[in-house]
């Protein structure tokens, strides 16, 4: 296939190529050409009248399951009208996982860091891309959040208590084929009569956490809204930081003496 009188944005820098002929074998870019009066009588050929090509966006926080601003009349596709949780709810996240995977896709984001999903359907959503039964990005998936309390979205989390029961839960989602662990290290953005100040997991906890994730080579996140919960996360040994609200001068110094 090849893709003629395309705009090229390349990410590099902020440069707009134009006039440029883009040569695809196997899905695969293999010639990029410039003001060419090459011809090409054998292959497909798109004009594409000047629209733009750029490297796929990514992505690194998404919730390909959740609705967290639900529309009512989609909402009442999971619960009753006084929020009683249907049975075949779970049916319904995928089918919605799904739709928002195409479009994510269509967007022109091509990888996806799922960041929490519901009760570990975006495993099966991720494998459903990768056998091409659906349309969606490359979608790296943290299945259940490590939870300190009862989940802020149904079937995200897991609670669990003490550094045994935190090495279990890390177990537990490597069974289940993650490709990141992540750590609720201070209550959600929504709580109410809540403190987000407070970290969450004990050091002990936050360090058993990382050492079982690290022994199978994955990286840890914690979802982090506060200065004590940014450092304790960071000082426990987790690699990424979700949101990273009120950071201070004192994370900031302990994410540059770790070269995170």
């Amino acid at each position: 296939m090849v893709l003629t009188n395309a705009r090229i944005f390349n990410g590099v820098d902020n440069k707009i190529l134009d006039n440029a002929t883009i040569v695809i074998e196997k899905g695969v870019i293999k010639e990029i050409l410039y003001n060419s009066k090459a011809s090409f009588e054998h292959e497909k050929v798109i004009d594409l009248m000047g629209k733009f090509v750029s490297p796929g966006f990514i992505d690194c926080h998404q919730h390909l399951l959740c609705d967290e601003l639900p529309h009512p009349d989609r909402q009442m596709n999971d619960q009753t009208a006084g929020g009683v949780t249907l049975e075949n709810a779970d049916a319904f996240v995928a089918y919605r996982g799904a739709e928002k995977a195409r479009k994510t896709l269509y967007a022109g984001f091509t990888t996806v860091v799922d960041a929490g999903g519901v009760n570990y359907i975006e495993v099966a959503l991720k494998d459903a891309i990768n056998m091409n039964y659906i349309e969606g990005p490359r979608v790296y998936i943290v299945g259940k959040q490590l939870k300190a309390w009862p989940s802020h979205f149904r079937g995200q989390g897991q609670e669990a208590y003490g550094p045994y029961g935190v090495r279990y839960f890390v177990r537990q989602q490597l069974y289940w084929g993650v490709d990141q662990i992540k750590i609720e290290n201070c209550a959600p953005l929504r709580s109410v009569g809540r403190s987000m100040d407070k970290t969450a997991f004990t050091m002990e906890e936050i360090e058993a956490c990382c050492d079982e994730a690290h022994s199978a080579g994955l990286l840890v996140s914690a979802h982090a809204r506060s200065p004590n919960s940014i450092y304790d996360s960071l000082k426990g040994g987790v690699d990424l930081i979700a949101h990273g609200t009120g950071i201070d001068d004192r994370c900031i110094d302990l994410i540059l003496k770790q070269g995170k």
